[in-house]
């Protein structure tokens, strides 16, 4: 218990070294160095759940919005030359 104690300890000053470290980084590290046989090959992606639901559709979403926005464009042109 006490190494585990220490790993934490240790992830958590990566953590305020390092922005990019997760605190559930810090966790996975610690239990990696206490269980490396069963953890071997396993590693840690935190996302959020707009970035996972989105990350397909993202660049049709932007080609919609260039689109709308190029619309709106001549929109606001024919009402100008009126």
């Amino acid at each position: 218990m006490t190494t585990f104690l220490n790993d934490i300890r240790y992830g958590f000053r990566m953590l305020l070294k390092q922005k990019g470290f997760t605190a559930v980084a810090v966790i996975a590290l610690a239990l990696g160095k206490q269980f490396h046989e069963t953890n071997k090959g396993w590693d840690v992606f935190v996302s959020t759940l707009h970035e996972r639901l989105v990350r397909e559709v993202k660049p049709s979403l932007l080609a919609l919005l260039g689109a709308v926005g190029f619309v709106l464009l001549i929109a606001c042109a024919n009402v100008a030359t009126r």
